[in-house]
């Protein structure tokens, strides 16, 4: 540092104590203007760096990333014995629960983590995100507890009011519904949307990493004006431009909004392949948003070129066909009702023990036992079907995912 000398020292001893020594030698007691300038720009230089950050591993993490599940188990176990009062040894130990797929004893220890220390963001951060898997560790799927995650998401931004990503893990959140579908007309999109607009707010490099996840937010809640005038302040990419034909086709409909929307593509400046794949991915979207027959242009715009262009020309040929279902049933004394309603309540996950009891003979399982076990299995499905005129044997239905 011109005349004068810096060095740093650290060292850590077996127990794990880390001792840093930083010497600042002066070398001499007076210095030449020269040698004071120098001074004065070497320590400029210094406070422009970043600074010293020393780190220290957390055991049961670092065996957690390494695979080694029991051993981390048994290592957040001696925190909590060392430590009982701690929450955060709590905290860690219900993320090991989580990745071994302990769903419900990672909500236990979360929860007590909250009660150990009721102002604890992290707590409520591991709670928030726990609550997203069910008993055997799977995010979103049949039984998270969505209503947890959000109250727990919320408390910990009450905590933190500026921790942009805990605020992202909500917005996630709040684009799925109780059931764990995203984009669905239950889920909190409107949230979700205010949600990345206020992080991008305060903290903008965070919040652009999201910008994509605003835009399907404001695709699937409807507001397509807003999303192409989102668009307009983005750079280009094939999702961006998917999400923009989407929305052009959905705000105008009909005959009119397919036209449009491949003159959008039309313009993109990515080429045909780009144009393509915009294509294919938009019409994907509008499936989503039920606008079957506009898929089915949109696709058909982009299907030229495509390895699988005979199987995507026939999903068109189905599609054109499809109207979106109004939850009409055929009428009860109809014998084909029964099938109807059974795969319906099947593809929806509403088939429960008393609508089996309705709609199956008491010969459908081979034993009570087998009967609950088949429906505490029933997975939640979000699937889009069709059930076209029905032949004289049978009623045909068409889902897909």
């Amino acid at each position: 540092m011109g005349p004068a000398k810096l060095t740093q020292h650290y060292e850590a001893d077996a127990q794990g104590i880390i001792t840093a020594v930083l010497r600042f030698e002066t070398d001499k007691s007076t210095y030449s203007v020269e040698e004071a300038l120098a001074l004065r720009e070497a320590i400029v230089a210094a406070n422009k760096q970043d600074m010293i950050m020393v780190l220290f591993d957390q055991v049961g993490s670092k065996l957690l990333a390494a695979g080694k599940i029991r051993e981390a188990l048994a290592t957040d176990r001696s925190l909590i014995e060392r430590h009982p009062k701690e929450a955060l040894h709590h905290a860690q130990i219900a993320t090991a629960f989580l990745q071994a797929g302990m769903g419900d004893k990672a909500r236990n220890e979360a929860r007590e983590a909250t009660r150990l220390d009721p102002k604890s963001a992290i707590a409520f951060k591991t709670l928030g995100w726990v609550c997203q898997f069910n008993a055997i560790g799977v995010q979103h799927a049949y039984g998270f507890d969505w209503d947890c995650s959000a109250a727990a998401y919320k408390k910990a931004l009450e905590l933190e009011p500026d921790d942009a990503y805990t605020a992202i893990d909500f917005a996630i959140l709040n684009e799925y519904d109780h059931d764990g579908e995203r984009y669905s007309a239950d889920a909190h999109l409107s949230e979700a949307i205010r949600g990345y607009k206020a992080v991008k707010e305060k903290d903008r490099p965070t919040g652009e990493q999201y910008e994509d996840n605003l835009l399907f937010d404001l695709l699937y809640s409807g507001q397509y004006k807003e999303l192409l005038q989102e668009l307009e302040k983005l750079r280009s990419s094939v999702t961006r431009d998917a999400l923009g034909i989407a929305a052009t086709v959905a705000q105008r409909g009909g005959a009119a909004g397919v036209a449009a929307g491949i003159d959008r593509a039309d313009h993109l400046p990515a080429g045909s392949q780009g144009r393509n794949s915009a294509l294919s991915t938009a019409g994907n979207q509008l499936l989503h948003l039920s606008l079957y027959p506009e898929a089915a242009g949109i696709l058909s715009a982009g299907v030229e070129g495509q390895s699988d262009a005979a199987a995507v020309t026939q999903q068109i040929g189905m599609f054109r066909q499809l109207t979106p279902w109004k939850k009409e049933f055929l009428p009860a004394t109809d014998p084909r009702s029964a099938v109807q309603r059974m795969f319906t309540a099947m593809m929806t996950g509403t088939f429960t023990e008393s609508v089996a009891s309705e709609l199956l003979s008491r010969h459908a399982y081979g034993s009570a036992w087998n009967g609950r076990g088949i429906l505490r299995k029933q997975p939640k499905v979000g699937a889009c079907c069709m059930f076209l005129p029905p032949s004289r044997d049978y009623l045909p239905m068409y889902c897909w995912i």
